[in-house]
């Protein structure tokens, strides 16, 4: 891979630290970059332990979620090394704790009570469902 795609790579995970996000042009090259085996997956864990060492929780439930998914990074001895029943459990638990979904005029919109376990739930989802699919990572990235 050319060294610039390795600095542009550098430079948005920079502001993603920086800021909680990139801007979408920037994104861009996370497509193309995605697109190798195993890239994707690395990036989803690693916007799920992004998520989990970001502002405290604001309440109990939200807090033990965060440690359950803690919990479960801990138990990954490798990056890819999934243990998928107790992910989908845990997905599971993510999307329960937020359920509440409006319809507008233009859909149906979901109610986000917590943006880092939104970040984990899709996160799990790529894990579990979606490895080869680059267009969600580069989704998850504008999150």
């Amino acid at each position: 891979m050319a060294l610039t795609i390795h600095r542009k790579l550098a430079s948005i995970v920079e502001e993603i630290d920086r800021e909680g996000f990139a801007e979408l042009v920037r994104l861009s090259v996370l497509k193309k970059w995605f697109d190798k085996p195993g890239r994707l997956t690395a990036f989803a864990f690693w916007i799920v332990e992004q998520a989990t060492t970001g502002e405290a929780p604001a309440s109990e439930p939200e807090a033990a979620l965060v440690a359950q998914v803690r919990a479960l990074l801990v138990d990954l001895p490798a990056r890819g090394d999934l243990n998928p029943r107790a992910m989908r459990e845990l997905q599971a638990r993510l999307e329960a704790f937020q359920p509440n979904y409006r319809s507008l005029n233009w859909g149906r919109v979901c109610l986000v009570n917590s943006k880092a376990l939104m970040l984990i739930e899709d996160a799990f989802g790529i894990c579990l469902r979606h490895p080869d699919d680059p267009r969600l990572g580069y989704k998850l990235a504008a999150g």
